[in-house]
């Protein structure tokens, strides 16, 4: 029984560290890529699939906090079905703003194309 355990555990143990290695590798690579259009000055759109899972019963909430935490946001759209999201921000703003806003939705780099 005690040599069944000890496989068990060491088992149980190589599926958890390949699945940390794959995990944190699949962070480090994961590169969003943000599509940009010229809409009505003086504004931008951005959309891009987000990682972080969105709930339909959080959407609205989402976008008013998103509105209130960046007032560069002219409009946000979150898509559940999707996963999508779709941002209208000033074309004046930062790219620090950018990246907060892009980082909230589980990315660590992104290209904008």
């Amino acid at each position: 029984m005690k040599q069944k355990t000890v496989y068990l555990v060491i088992l149980l143990f190589s599926i958890c560290f390949i699945q940390a290695q794959s995990n944190s590798s699949t962070l480090e690579l994961s590169t969003v890529i943000v599509h940009r259009e010229n809409i009505a000055n003086p504004y931008l759109e951005y959309s891009f699939k987000s990682k972080k899972l969105i709930v339909q019963e959080k959407i609205e909430r989402w976008e008013s906090r998103y509105k209130i935490m960046f007032p560069e946001i002219k409009e946000i759209d979150l898509d559940a079905t999707e996963q999508l999201v779709t941002i209208i921000i000033n074309k004046n703003h930062s790219q620090e703003t950018l990246n907060k806003i892009i980082i909230r939705f589980g990315y660590q780099k992104y290209e904008i194309k």
